[in-house]
């Protein structure tokens, strides 16, 4: 009998052992577990409730998590893209812009379809590719230093984000035939989504204060 009433402690104690520890930076502790890390939040369930309602937190608001099965991270130092962003020179910027869509945008409503972007001066070129990997055709180009509205980042089902941007679209680099157009970025991550919005703004900043500034007469 008592090892049968030891036996039913110890498997009502297991739930304890197994829980992740989510340390934050006010020292608060969350005993859950961790369902998912994406790029700026992690999700997690409460202790008592797995399986239950999902629940985020801000990794700029964490000090670290410590995983029921040994081992942990450190957030203490972490900024995200954002915070990171205001470090970055023009250049690094447009290479963080083409590798968030060439890894995460897909043409509108396609799955398969995915998103190629490169810079040439200041000029955008975004290509369609096909399922196989090829382009569909040589792209469409955007003047990005005309750039003048960022919308809020469309949030839609499936954790797609839509960009909408306000820029002049050109012919070719040499920016012949500028016309206003709204430029839509489909990201396949909400979170990816929004910091490539803030790439853009910041970008945008730096080019501004790179002009050079003509003294009056």
């Amino acid at each position: 009998m008592k090892n049968t009433v030891l036996t039913a402690l110890m498997l009502g104690a297991l739930p304890l052992f197994a829980q992740d520890t989510i340390v934050k930076r006010n020292n608060e502790i969350i005993l859950g577990k961790v369902i998912e890390v994406r790029a700026s939040d992690v999700l997690y369930n409460k202790h008592d409730n797995a399986g239950g309602a999902k629940f985020a937190i801000d990794k700029k608001q964490l000090s670290e998590i410590n995983y029921a099965n040994g081992t942990s991270e450190d957030y203490s130092g972490f900024e995200g893209e954002t915070g990171a962003l205001k470090k970055r020179s023009e250049s690094d910027t447009r290479d963080y812009i083409v590798r968030m869509i060439n890894e995460f945008g897909f043409q509108r409503g396609s799955d398969k379809r995915r998103l190629k972007a490169s810079f040439e001066g200041d000029v955008m070129r975004i290509v369609v590719m096909n399922k196989k990997g090829k382009p569909v055709d040589e792209g469409e180009l955007y003047d990005i230093s005309t750039a003048f509205k960022f919308q809020a980042i469309d949030r839609r089902e499936n954790n797609i984000g839509i960009l909408n941007i306000w820029v002049n679209e050109v012919d070719d680099v040499r920016k012949t035939d500028p016309r206003k157009v709204k430029l839509l970025i489909e990201m396949r991550d909400q979170d990816a989504a929004h910091e490539l919005r803030q790439a853009f703004v910041h970008l945008r900043q730096l080019q501004k204060e790179s002009k050079v500034k003509i003294e009056k007469f």
